[in-house]
């Protein structure tokens, strides 16, 4: 039985997808929520606190630009966020 061309390259860029959505929980996920949670005790700054409002948009425009590279490594370059052999241009 004879595989369709397209059938490894959608194969290949599934589990790149898969590999970066685990590695973006695991490594990324623990450093800017579960580390700082664990440091707080679990208790979280007020919510009308001005340093709480600045500190979540600076989380979201970090958030927003790793979402980015790391859609990149994924579709351009078929990996993770990882060490790479190759490098990948814009």
């Amino acid at each position: 039985m004879s595989r369709s061309p397209g059938t490894d390259s959608m194969s290949r860029l599934f589990w790149a997808v898969l590999n970066t959505i685990l590695f973006t929980i695991l490594v990324p996920g623990t450093v800017a929520i579960v580390i700082p949670r664990w440091l707080m005790g679990g208790h979280a700054r007020p919510a009308n606190d001005p340093w709480t409002w600045l500190g979540a948009l600076l989380f979201l425009c970090g958030a927003a630009i790793y979402f980015r590279c790391a859609w990149e490594f994924a579709v351009r370059g078929l990996g993770t966020p990882g060490p790479s052999r190759r490098l990948i241009f814009w």
